[in-house]
Formats: structure tokens, C-alpha cells, sequence
């Protein structure tokens, strides 16, 4: 079946992170893409088309035809997403639904305690979805208002990256799960009503996926809302960030390894790294430092006998070379490796 489309928001490539507008036209997933969005009618042909790398509308609109948005049709759709999140909005009044498909992928790699390099090891990926399911204003029967009642849903799935570039492809399968038990679905069916109807979504997807260590693997993560509003219940252009149907990732690893991916995700749960002024002389950034943790590192004395301890990224491991590179991660500015 061949669904028109909306809008396109594309793509997160490898080679560029500058937005790019296009002009109206129908357009699969462009070759490299990284990460895909889209907002889809059945009443409404191609019309405006934003195309950004991580964030949909460029900027807010209403996507309705010339024809619907004259009969007060109002259709808004917003998404992004990042390492730490996926999330979307959705708003409509009068008219047939919108369906709204946030995909993306990323590449990451596990790092472990000395000698498990090229071992197996079962990490958690745990999903939380927050949020409220809306019933959009519908029209004015009999001289009451009335408030669309279908079924309303949000799936989100982890998967393959399925990076296929025909436009007749929908956005829905360009993640394919790798089980059912790696999906998640909040569904709401409210009754007819005259007043704006209301359910709060809180869901978590927690499982486990075996991968090697230092052998970098790519996860895909598809999120789509069909049917009913979502999240952006007061109908802005920009939705402040307590209206959007949200989606957190995270992972849990064993004690000693840790996870970094090509998007930037960070653990929210990893132990931070001691303080620079690793001699306690009250001077840092300092050379000294540095000097003094590599003698205390190799059973050497500490220049002011005030040094702190060696397990400098404090994963529990020591002495560890690991903490060597955090040091000078943290020394030159970077992140507490």
C-alpha cells in the first residue's frame, strides 16, 4: 500500500550534521541515514517537507492540506531524538488521524575490566516510557463538542536498523524487533465524551542482550504514535517538555564495564571520576598530578603526601590501567572515562 506522507524529517548521516530543507515531494529514508522521522495522513497528500537531523518540525506548522486547514483542520507533529531519548507529539482537531513515526539508530560498544576483550557479556537495556494519551477535539454534533474516541496507541520497539531507501517503505518497519518481548505498547481506547479525555502512560521495557566486549554493535529503536493525540494536549507549535510522550534509554552493566556509543550516550549511573587535584596541593589542572599518580600507580610515594587513591574513575577496579586514561581524559577536558 502506498500512504501518502506529510512530512519528512531525515536524517542523522554519518558525514554531516547540517540541517537541510527540501521542497515538497514524497522521499524514503536517504541512503546513510541514521535516524529517521515522519508524519503521515491518509486524506492528505505530500505537501511541506522539513528535513532536519534529529528533529521534527523545521520549524512548528500545521501540516494540514489547503482544503482541511480551510475547514479548520489544525495537525501538528514534533519529534526528536538523542542518546538518551526518544520522544514525540501529536495534536490534531477535526479530520481523519495522524501518524507519527520517530526511528533512529545507534552504534555502541562495551568496554570491560582487563582480559575480557573479545568475551561475551549480558548487559540490560531498559526502556521507560512516560507521558499522557489525549482525546483531540473532533466537531460540534448535535450543538455539544465532541472528542475523538478511537483507539489511540505508542509503540516502541528495539532492533535491526532497517535502512532501506524506497519511499513506499513506512516508517513503522524501518526498525524490525528482534522478539516481541523487545516491544512495547501503551493502547487507549476512551468512550465518546464532550470533554478532552486524559491517560497517563508509564511503561518500562527491561531486557537483556548479550554482545562482546570491544566489538562495536548497533541497536535501532522505533517509536510511532497512530490514531489519537499525544503528549502536546494544548495544541502548540512548540510543545513545552512535560507535553511530549517520552521515551528514556538506558543500560545496566556488570560491575567493571562500561558502554559508550557514536550518538554520545552517557550512563547515567556511572561512578564519577575523583577530582583533578589528585596531590591535594590545591593547583589543577597541574602536570603534578599527573606525575604524582603515575608514581603512586606504580608503588611510588605522593610528592605531598596528601594523594588521593588510584582508582581515579572509581568502578571498583584497581590498579587498573583504565583509571590512567580517565586522568588524562578529565585532564584535557573530556569526558570521565
Amino acid at each position: 500500500m502506498n500512504t501518502p506522507r506529510l512530512i519528512s524529517a531525515a536524517a542523522l548521516t554519518a558525514t554531516s550534521l547540517v540541517p537541510v530543507h527540501a521542497t515538497a515531494q514524497c522521499v524514503g529514508m536517504p541512503a546513510g541515514a541514521r535516524g529517521y522521522i515522519e508524519a503521515a495522513n491518509s486524506n492528505t497528500p505530500c505537501g511541506e517537507i522539513a528535513t532536519a537531523t534529529e528533529a521534527l518540525p523545521v520549524p512548528g506548522a500545521n501540516y494540514c492540506s489547503a482544503n482541511s486547514c480551510a475547514a479548520g483542520q489544525v495537525l501538528l507533529a514534533n519529534a526528536d531524538h538523542n542518546a538518551q531519548r526518544m520522544r514525540l507529539a501529536n495534536y490534531r482537531s477535526k479530520g481523519t488521524p495522524l501518524f507519527l513515526y520517530n526511528s533512529m539508530a545507534d552504534t555502541y560498544t562495551i568496554s570491560g575490566p582487563p582480559g575480557t576483550q573479545g568475551t561475551d557479556v549480558t548487559a540490560r537495556i531498559i526502556c521507560r516510557m512516560t507521558g499522557t494519551l489525549f482525546t483531540p477535539f473532533h466537531g460540534i454534533v448535535g450543538g455539544n463538542p465532541v472528542y475523538y474516541y478511537s483507539p489511540h496507541n505508542v509503540q516502541f520497539e528495539i532492533g535491526t536498523w532497517a535502512s532501506a531507501s524506497n519511499s513506499d517503505f513506512h516508517e513503522q518497519f524501518r526498525v524490525n524487533a528482534f522478539s516481541s518481548d523487545y516491544a512495547m505498547t501503551a493502547s487507549w481506547s476512551p468512550a465518546p465524551s464532550n470533554t478532552m479525555l486524559f491517560n497517563q502512560v508509564d511503561m518500562t521495557l527491561d531486557r537483556p542482550l548479550t554482545r562482546t566486549v570491544g566489538t562495536p554493535f548497533e541497536i535501532g529503536y522505533s517509536m510511532n504514535n497512530a490514531s489519537g493525540g499525544a503528549g502536546n494536549y494544548s495544541g502548540s507549535l512548540s510543545p513545552p517538555d512535560d507535553q511530549y510522550i517520552v521515551v528514556t534509554i538506558n543500560w545496566d552493566l556488570p560491575p567493571g564495564y562500561t558502554i559508550t556509543s557514536e550518538r554520545g550516550y552517557v550512563d547515567p549511573d556511572a561512578p564519577a571520576c575523583d577530582p583533578l587535584d589528585f596531590n591535594g596541593d590545591t593547583l589543577f589542572p597541574d602536570t603534578a598530578d599527573i606525575d604524582d599518580f603515575l608514581s603512586v600507580f606504580s608503588g611510588g610515594p605522593c610528592s605531598t603526601g596528601t594523594c588521593g587513591d588510584i582508582d581515579f574513575n572509581n568502578d571498583g577496579l584497581f590498579p587498573d590501567t583504565s583509571d590512567i586514561d580517565a586522568l588524562l581524559s578529565v585532564f584535557s577536558g573530556g569526558p570521565c572515562a
